[in-house]
């Protein structure tokens, strides 16, 4: 590996990731480190103990921050408030489900690649995991359930007065399963990686 790079640590927040640039910083002479984590007071406090550690070391430190899995304009949204209406549901099951070039262009993990154009990405998210946060096993109760009762109504001529509760319920489960973020991902990341020229490490 070459010296005077710029490396973009993914889950440079974390505890694993800040061990990951303490090393770099230690023993590879990077131009730049960028410590990229899901939340900014995390980055935050990453920064300020690296550049702390390393004040005599000319690395220059950078951060960035939000949900590497969405479209840049979600990337700093927690997730019920992403959920929170049909637009934006449409727009996360667009992005997942349809076709590879919108989603792609829309990436926040794409824009943050096409600003920095590291050198080297060192990924440290467990990105399994994070997908489990989702929560697909309630979501498919609930969706169960709200569907047992959207048709118990439909049986009796009555009007389903849940249709929002079922809808809202059947997009969550769609959303919550982790095959095919983590194919997504790995189609995005593939992809930018050849646009700009980097390199990544797991």
């Amino acid at each position: 590996m070459s010296r005077n790079e710029c490396f973009l640590i993914l889950g440079g927040g974390g505890l694993v990731g800040r061990q990951i640039a303490r090393e770099i910083a230690k023993k590879l002479s990077p131009r730049q480190i960028i410590i990229a984590s899901l939340r900014q007071d995390e980055v935050e406090e990453a920064l300020r103990e690296l550049r702390e550690i390393f004040q005599d070391n000319p690395v220059a430190w950078d951060g960035c921050w939000g949900n590497i899995f969405v479209r840049e304009e979600f990337a700093q949204a927690a997730r019920g408030e992403m959920l929170g209406s049909q637009g934006n549901r449409d727009a996360l099951f667009d992005d997942l489900y349809g076709e590879i070039e919108p989603a792609y262009n829309t990436s926040h993990l794409v824009q943050m690649l096409r600003r920095y154009r590291p050198d080297v990405i060192v990924d440290c998210i467990n990105t399994a995991t994070a997908i489990s946060y989702q929560d697909a096993h309630t979501a498919s109760i609930v969706a169960r359930r709200e569907d047992a009762a959207l048709f118990a109504a439909l049986e009796t001529g009555e009007a389903p007065a849940n249709r929002d509760e079922t809808r809202y319920a059947f997009d969550l489960l769609v959303l919550s399963q982790a095959l095919p973020q983590l194919v997504r991902h790995v189609q995005i990341l593939h992809r930018v990686m050849n646009e700009v020229e980097t390199r990544l490490y797991l």
